[in-house]
C-alpha cells in the first residue's frame, strides 16, 4: 500500500509533517510534487495551498479554486482516488473540525473501496469523524493506534488480496460515462 496524508494546512505556512513521520516510520515520506508516480510502502503529504487528484497512479497538484473560505482538499482527493483506484480505495478520516471527507468517503463505497473512521471519542477534535460516520457505513471504526491494525488484517481478508487479481472491469463504464456527460452538459459523446 501506499499512504497519502492530505490535511488542513494554513495557505502561508511550512509544514513540518514530512519530518514528523519520517522520524516514525522506515517507509519513505514525501512532500508531494506534480506528477509523482506513487510507489507501494511510500508515504507522501500534500504541499500546503494545493488540491491534490490522483490520476493512472500518479499525483497531481491544483491551486485552489477557493481563493478564500471553506475549502475541501481531502473530499476532492477521495473523490479522484475513488474513480482512479475504484474497488482498490481506501478513505481514513482522522480527527479534524468540519466535515471535509465525507462526500469523499461517500463516493469510495460507491466504488465498493473502505473507509475507516477515527472514534470520535478517541479524536481530540471530533467534528470530521462524527460527519464522516454519519454520510457513510464505514468499515471500521476504531481510536487511531488501532487503525493500522485492523486496516492490514481487513485488506489480508480481502478477495483482491487473496487471489491477487482485480475484479472485472465493467464494459458498460464508457456508455455509462458517456450517460453522465450528456446529463450534465447537453452534449452528446456516443459518437466518438
Amino acid at each position: 500500500m501506499a499512504f497519502v496524508v492530505v490535511q488542513h494546512l494554513d495557505p502561508n505556512h511550512k509544514g513540518i509533517m514530512r519530518e514528523l513521520l519520517q522520524r516514525i516510520t522506515q517507509m519513505e515520506v514525501f512532500t508531494v510534487t506534480d506528477r509523482q508516480k506513487v510507489k507501494p510502502n511510500c508515504v507522501y503529504i500534500i504541499p500546503p495551498n494545493k488540491n491534490m487528484s490522483i490520476l493512472n497512479g500518479s499525483l497531481y497538484l491544483f491551486d485552489p479554486v477557493e481563493t478564500r473560505g471553506l475549502r475541501l482538499p481531502i473530499d476532492f482527493f477521495f473523490r479522484s482516488l475513488a474513480d482512479d483506484r475504484r474497488h482498490q480505495s481506501i478513505g481514513i478520516v482522522l480527527s479534524g473540525m468540519g466535515s471535509d471527507g465525507s462526500l469523499g468517503l461517500q463516493a469510495i463505497k460507491e466504488q465498493d473501496g473502505i473507509v475507516l473512521v477515527q472514534e470520535p471519542q478517541s479524536a481530540k477534535f471530533d467534528s470530521m469523524p462524527h460527519h464522516a460516520i454519519e454520510a457513510v457505513q464505514s468499515d471500521i471504526v476504531a481510536s487511531a493506534n488501532e487503525l493500522p491494525e485492523k486496516l492490514i488484517a481487513l485488506v489480508n481478508n480481502s478477495p483482491i488480496s487473496k487471489t491477487g487479481k482485480n475484479l472485472e472491469k465493467d464494459p458498460s463504464a464508457l456508455e455509462k460515462i458517456v450517460i453522465l456527460l450528456r446529463s450534465q452538459t447537453g452534449n452528446d459523446f456516443s459518437h466518438y
